[in-house]
């Protein structure tokens, strides 16, 4: 009797079931607060934006923490203060800090995005005494902090202190920067592995569409025109989208409101009915292929509640899973304006393969509690938030099925 329960007990913890229980995907958090740094806004991000303050690959995820500190030397006119900028690395099946980079001393926002192959990039705009001048800097950085590459983009001098934008790819295999200027634009499509230039071109055409997306092949536009209050690249309501590929010509759309790349043969596409006081809006997301197919639809709408996107949409690599935030807010214009209740700011996480979302998680201040960071694992099975600014939340999803 006493063989069989062993002979039980070694199947029951045979190699196969180990291998599970190791693939399990994490769930942890950590309080930043213990490391002297705080979670310093982004650019100018205060809610849900994809790759900024928080990054994610398979085996590890970064945060950026920013110190401000008061200038030092004799005062200078319009002296803003420094700060300093840390990244921190966990290992993602752990939590355990793996490696601390930095710091760096910058002026302005910084950004912060994984790679395909597990590295990190951060752009950001260093200052030193020797070189005053502020030149953006990308900087590519292995999970061990050694530094693998780093490029100098071009002098702002006085300039605003951040003029170069950078988008992504779906996959993390591409960037592209982009600087628009009076004159036109300069652009400039970047191998996001190893930061060789593939491309540069400069358009003077001020009616071309502007560029709101990447993949691995091509760009998604929007027809130029006055930008959003909340989102400066939401498209305009009712305008149709526009594609191309890096060398081909622009291409309009039989379809509109569509924001971002899931993949490179797909988009997410959200809209919103028009506010109107004591009648409900609701919120629809689909997901298109550039042909025109539609492979997911869902609404979100509540009673008494007008409901709006309000931030940028994050993908995972593998156009499985995507996440965005939600506004909720009472639809009389007195409850509306005073409306700070649990259902105010929400980000759902949805599998591109079902309409019910996969995850929701609400925030109840959200004005003390900002979300600076959110990422997903390539493979989708867990995602990363950053939620006010102290604590890391590593959570599960279940496979897309």
């Amino acid at each position: 009797m006493k063989s069989q329960f062993i002979t039980v007990l070694l199947l029951a913890l045979s190699p196969s079931w180990l291998l599970r229980a190791e693939q399990r995907p994490p769930h942890w958090s950590v309080d930043l607060n213990k490391f002297g740094y705080f979670t310093g806004q982004p650019g100018t991000a205060s809610t849900l934006s994809s790759d900024d303050a928080v990054a994610a690959t398979d085996s590890y995820v970064a945060v950026a923490l920013q110190n401000e500190e008061p200038a030092t030397g004799p005062p200078k006119a319009n002296a803003k203060p420094q700060s300093k900028l840390l990244l921190l690395i966990f290992a993602a099946g752990s939590g355990k800090l793996s490696a601390t980079c930095g710091p760096w001393t910058i002026n302005a926002g910084f950004e912060l995005r994984s790679t395909a192959s597990g590295n990190f990039l951060l752009h950001l705009t260093p200052l030193s005494e020797t070189k005053p001048q502020r030149s953006e800097s990308l900087v590519l950085l292995s999970p061990n902090c050694e530094q693998l590459k780093q490029i100098l983009l071009q002098d702002q001098g006085t300039a605003k202190p951040r003029l170069w934008q950078t988008l992504q790819s779906p996959s993390r295999k591409t960037l592209v920067l982009i600087n628009e200027q009076g004159e036109g634009s300069h652009f400039e499509l970047l191998d996001l592995e190893s930061l060789d230039s593939k491309s540069k071109w400069f358009e003077h055409d001020s009616m071309a569409p502007k560029i709101i997306g990447v993949s691995d092949n091509g760009f998604l536009g929007v027809p130029p025109g006055p930008k959003s209050t909340v989102i400066e690249s939401r498209p305009i309501a009712d305008d149709y989208n526009y594609y191309r590929t890096f060398d081909g010509p622009w291409q309009r759309l039989p379809y509109s409101n569509c924001d971002s790349f899931l993949s490179d043969d797909t988009l997410i596409c959200t809209s919103e009915s028009t506010p109107e006081p004591w009648k409900v809006s609701k919120t629809q997301i689909k997901a298109i292929r550039l042909d025109g197919t539609v492979t997911f639809s869902a609404t979100v709408s509540g009673a008494g509640y007008h409901v709006w996107r309000n931030s940028d949409i994050s993908v995972s690599s593998g156009g499985d899973h995507f996440a965005f935030t939600l506004d909720f807010a009472g639809a009389g214009w007195l409850w509306g304006t005073l409306d700070m209740g649990p259902e105010h700011h929400s980000i759902y996480v949805w599998s591109a393969s079902r309409p019910e979302p996969s995850a929701k998680i609400k925030l109840v201040n959200w004005l003390d509690h900002p979300v600076l960071g959110f990422s997903f694992a390539p493979d989708g099975s867990w995602f990363a938030v950053l939620v006010d600014h102290s604590t890391l939340n590593i959570r599960p999803l279940e496979s897309p099925k």
